[in-house]
């Protein structure tokens, strides 16, 4: 296996597409165009894990990051955006690949290249949460979303401050 890095141009460009967008659609639960897939985060960085079996190539899991704007600060109630920090969009591991490795296999690769993340989690998601925490991200902040609560972590504790 291995792990392919697109931004929003080069991923409409890519020989996996067919496979990616079949991934996406996972995902999402539905259908996926690509191109308005891209167009939801034109800065992003696009990081798809693939495989290569006798039949074809498959998207096994895909992460993107993007640039956080003053609308998603405000959201997060951060005092202040930051080049710095990018926020973590999407994470997804197709089920049958799951529990060996290749979250963290994308994680990893994510964070060597970009160390400074945010990411928002339900606090019951057990499974991600443990992903997470071995990634390096710590909570730093909480909010209710109607019968749940939202776990914003981070893995650059000291380069956000917080809205009281």
């Amino acid at each position: 296996m291995k792990i392919y890095v697109y931004d929003s141009n080069s991923l409409l460009e890519s020989e996996f597409a067919p496979a990616i967008i079949k991934c996406l659609s996972l995902m999402r639960g539905t259908s996926v165009d690509l191109k308005k897939y891209v167009d939801e985060v034109t800065d992003g960085e696009y990081y798809f894990l693939m495989d290569n079996t006798d039949k074809g190539d498959i998207c096994v899991g895909c992460m993107r990051y993007s640039t956080i704007d003053k609308n998603l600060a405000n959201m997060l109630r951060l005092n202040k955006t930051s080049n710095v920090i990018k926020l973590v969009s999407s994470v997804f591991i197709r089920k049958e690949y799951r529990k060996n490795g290749n979250a963290k296999r994308i994680m990893k690769a994510v964070y060597t290249a970009q160390p400074k993340l945010l990411l928002e989690v339900l606090y019951d998601n057990t499974p991600a949460l443990k992903l997470y925490f071995k990634s390096g991200f710590r909570p730093i902040d909480r909010r209710k979303l109607k019968d749940t609560y939202i776990v914003l972590m981070s893995t650059c504790e000291t380069c956000i401050r917080y809205k009281k």
